[in-house]
């Protein structure tokens, strides 16, 4: 048997060139920090930061940001740990600041 997550049926995107990383945040936010779409901007965290092009939508939460785990720069922002059991990376959230470039 084999195990489909979805990932051989869809298109994901190529993270071979992460320059082109992305992040997504939502209008209201973007507007009160002076973002404009496709304005490169940085992300910071404790841990790290990244430069990413803004994109910006309104289907992520005010007060959150977007960026696909797909792109290594992710981790780069998270904490470096994994869980004991599953193996799997806490990639899905930490706290960042966003300044416009």
């Amino acid at each position: 048997m084999i195990d489909n997550a979805g990932g051989i049926q869809r298109q994901l995107p190529d993270t071979s060139n992460d320059a082109a990383a992305s992040k997504e945040m939502n209008a209201l936010d973007a507007k009160s920090l002076d973002i404009e779409a496709n304005q490169k901007v940085l992300l910071a965290s404790r841990r790290g930061q990244v430069t990413a092009t803004a994109c910006i939508t309104n289907t992520v939460q005010a007060g959150q940001v977007f960026v696909p785990m797909h792109y290594s720069v992710a981790n780069d922002l998270a904490f470096p740990a994994f869980d004991p059991y599953s193996r799997q990376p806490p990639y899905k959230e930490c706290a960042v600041s966003v300044t416009p470039l």
